[in-house]
Order: structure tokens, then C-alpha cells, then sequence
């Protein structure tokens, strides 16, 4: 009965350890650079992402980021309204003053409207966004 028992223990452990490998960043479709342009939903990006930032005034805008594909995307949640949006910027360094790469989200939604992503080989911000005679900036979060 003891050596049954082990054996079950044994089989137990190597599923249980089968099940844990698979949460593993094989999942995720693209990495870093190669993250840059791509959604976050269809790259499996989101699935161990968390907020690194949140800027408010008026709507939320999360600064998202996924360890696994080593890339950030904008979030907006709040009302929807065509007149506003979040980007997420790429700099060179944390002290640039133009973007290299810029992605828009859609309109706030209550679930959050997400931009297409950026490797976290830039400087990344997230910023609120307002659409009057071009889009403007309202605010950003820092830089990361």
C-alpha cells in the first residue's frame, strides 16, 4: 500500500509540474522589438501583464506591461468619447524630447480601449489624449 500510495505521489508531482511549465513565456508570440506595432490581446501579451503607471484627469490611462513579451501598451477606461484617446510614446532615452514610435488607443471604454504595443527597448509613457484641431496632449505618466 506504501509503495502505491509513493508512486502516486510521484505521478502527481510530475503532472502538477507539467501543469506549471506550461505558465511560462512560451505563450507569448513576440518579445522586445519584436513586440513593436503588434496587438497585445492576439500576442498573448496580456495575459501576465500589470499596470507599471496611471495618469487621471478625466478618464484613466494605464501604462501596461507584460514581463513575458517585455513590452508596454497604452489603456484607457472611463466614459467613451470620440473626443478622447491615450497614446503610448517610445523615446531613446528618458530625456528625449520627440517620440520614436507613437500608438493611439480607441475611445475609453469601462473595460479599456489599449494601443498596440512598444519593446521595452525605448523609454515608454502612456498619455492622455484630446482630439481639437489634431490630438493633443493632456498629460502623461513617467517615463519608463
Amino acid at each position: 500500500m506504501t509503495r502505491v500510495i509513493r508512486c502516486a505521489l510521484v505521478l502527481l508531482l510530475i503532472v502538477a509540474g507539467g501543469v506549471a511549465g506550461t505558465a511560462s513565456p512560451s505563450w507569448a508570440r513576440c518579445y522586445s522589438s519584436t513586440c513593436t506595432g503588434q496587438d497585445p490581446v492576439v500576442q498573448g501579451c496580456g495575459a501576465d501583464a500589470s499596470t507599471i503607471d496611471t495618469i487621471w484627469v478625466g478618464y484613466q490611462v494605464n501604462l501596461r506591461y507584460s514581463d513575458a513579451c517585455h513590452a508596454a501598451w497604452a489603456q484607457a477606461k472611463g466614459t467613451a468619447s470620440s473626443r478622447y484617446a491615450a497614446s503610448i510614446e517610445g523615446y531613446a532615452s528618458r530625456t528625449s524630447t520627440t517620440p520614436l514610435v507613437i500608438h493611439h488607443t480607441g475611445t475609453p471604454s469601462p473595460e479599456g480601449s489599449y494601443s498596440l504595443m512598444i519593446g521595452y527597448t525605448y523609454w515608454v509613457q502612456a498619455c492622455q489624449i484630446y482630439l481639437a484641431s489634431g490630438w493633443s496632449t493632456q498629460g502623461c505618466t513617467g517615463r519608463h
